[in-house]
């Protein structure tokens, strides 16, 4: 059941990096679970290095600069779509902002992962 939801996930970033030409996750940042070994734009990272990126996003995202820049941007983008579109390319605009706000929260997710497997081998 976990590999065909991987599969459809998949197979909906690739129609989607061919139909709009997005930036998927997979791009930006790898994980290995068998060498443990971390890719960010295909530069290989130390175990140190991850964990220390998935601190600083796990304190990046408890301060209420974060919260008041991803609230804000998302209710921003919700109106412009829902409220102040004139036409489908307000859609798409406000889309591919909310794409890049959860992209990058999926960047932090992966790397805070990483850090509390470090914290989980102390």
């Amino acid at each position: 059941m976990k590999m065909l939801k991987k599969l459809k996930q998949k197979l909906k970033n690739r129609l989607l990096n061919y139909l709009l030409n997005t930036i998927t996750i997979d791009e930006l940042h790898t994980y290995n679970p068998k060498t443990g070994k971390h890719y960010l734009n295909s530069i290989e990272l130390t175990e140190d290095e991850a964990a220390n990126i998935g601190q600083q996003a796990r304190n990046y995202r408890e301060t209420l600069l974060y919260k008041i820049l991803s609230s804000t941007v998302k209710n921003k983008a919700q109106k412009a779509m829902f409220e102040k579109s004139m036409s489908f390319d307000d859609m798409i605009s406000g889309k591919m902002i909310l794409f890049a706000i959860d992209l990058q929260d999926k960047i932090m997710d992966k790397f805070e992962a990483s850090y509390k497997r470090k914290i989980r081998k102390k």
